[in-house]
């Protein structure tokens, strides 16, 4: 996708963030396919099913949820630490492929392989 046309998704897409952020929402499944484009050209951010309260006292396990090739560091690791700065990793992955056509790592090696590559 041409930067002239990826900025202002781009900037839409961290307006969506920001606003899920604001109120302590952490998406934690930022991906290409959660990402919908209307004909007018207005991102909508969808599929909140993984999302968590970023102030939540409930009982956490440490189970990774998400989309391993779009995942952070510390989705990866199942860090208890988990915070909106998840969602701007992702975020970022997302416009890298976009822009450059591909992820920044081969995934050929298997899901090991990719896990180191984001860690």
């Amino acid at each position: 996708m041409p930067w002239e046309k990826m900025w202002p998704l781009l900037r839409q897409m961290l307006l969506g963030l920001e606003a899920a952020h604001t109120v302590g929402v952490i998406h934690r499944d930022i991906k290409p396919r959660n990402v919908l484009l209307t004909t007018d050209d207005t991102v909508k951010l969808t599929d909140f099913g993984l999302a968590r309260f970023s102030d939540s006292d409930a009982t956490r396990t440490q189970a990774v949820a998400g989309t391993l090739a779009y995942m952070s560091p510390e989705q990866v690791r199942a860090l208890p630490s988990l915070d909106h700065r998840s969602d701007l990793f992702s975020l970022g992955l997302v416009a890298y492929a976009a822009l450059a056509g591909r992820l920044p790592f081969d995934r050929a090696g298997g899901a090991f392989t990719t896990m180191r590559a984001l860690v």
